[in-house]
């Protein structure tokens, strides 16, 4: 999950920092998205974090 927080910061800023409008308006929503996942991750239960997938 941090994994994914993090690329999505990535991307958002690489938005953000671009000189194209529409880049930049979804870097934003991008930014929001990944501070509320963070903030949810923070709310998590450690028991779940360390929780692994092995099949979906």
């Amino acid at each position: 999950m941090k994994n994914l927080i993090n690329s999505m910061e990535l991307i958002s800023f690489t938005y953000m920092n671009s000189n194209n409008n529409t880049l930049n308006k979804f870097g934003i929503e991008y930014s929001y998205i990944a501070l509320a996942m963070n903030n949810i991750l923070k709310l998590t239960n450690n028991n779940i974090k360390n929780m692994e997938i092995n099949k979906t």
